[in-house]
């Protein structure tokens, strides 16, 4: 229970910080591009967006229910890795197709569309799931919710600097860009210093199997089965 409560508020704290900064970014976003500008920033973002839940298959679930057979999380983490590649496949094809017809069904100028398909491509490498899992896995919520916390903190201080600096739809998108490269770089290096990552396990062949699945009932029947065959 301890533990439990102790989880719970990092979560807590991890959303209150985004909570808190967001009013910052948001404000010089809405602020320094206007309402129009805004409109085309809040587009290629909702792009973004769109593009990583239709293509992302949520791999932190296989993680954290595959990681805990006896092998340890090795397999599940080289599946997930996979699958994330395989998101990426997915992801390019389907964000070469909405952004090539956006201007049909949406009010984004022509010049915007490298800007929006160039996003989406940094939220596909940004892709976070795979990490993400990880920590849960060990229940490193206070790792997790640390670097989780970058995001926020870099479109701050991105949005500070694109105010100043560069003060157009693209000069916010990229600092949103940033931030999402920034925050998977800092959850793959928190999951990495929580549990060792073997790159050569990657594949989709090499499916983990769950620790429950391997009950003694089922290990023992697969035993018997290869004897008679012998």
């Amino acid at each position: 229970m301890h533990r439990l409560i102790r989880n719970i508020g990092w979560l807590l704290t991890g959303r209150g910080v985004n909570a808190v900064l967001s009013i910052v970014y948001l404000a010089l976003a809405t602020r320094t591009l206007g309402l129009d500008h805004f409109g085309y920033f809040a587009i290629i973002l909702a792009l973004g967006q769109t593009v990583t839940g239709l293509a992302n298959f949520q791999t932190w679930q296989f993680v954290v229910r595959w990681g805990v057979g006896e092998d340890g999380p090795g397999d599940a983490t080289g599946f997930a890795i996979a699958l994330d590649m395989l998101s990426v496949a997915i992801g390019l094809v389907l964000a070469a197709a909405l952004v090539w017809s956006a201007p049909l069904w949406l009010p984004l100028p022509a010049e915007l569309l490298p800007v929006a398909f160039g996003y989406c491509v940094v939220a596909l490498l940004s892709i976070r799931t795979t990490p993400t899992g990880l920590l849960r896995l060990r229940f490193a919520y206070a790792r997790a919710t640390a670097a989780e916390s970058v995001q926020p903190m870099v479109r701050a201080a991105g949005a500070g600097i694109a105010a100043v600096a560069m003060p157009t739809v693209t000069g916010f998108v990229l600092a949103w860009a940033a931030a999402e490269i920034a925050v998977a770089t800092a959850l793959w290096i928190a999951a990495s210093k929580q549990e060792k990552i073997d790159l050569s396990r990657i594949s989709f062949t090499r499916i983990p199997v769950p620790g429950g699945l391997c009950g003694r009932p089922i290990c023992r029947a697969v035993s018997m089965s290869d004897r008679s065959r012998s």
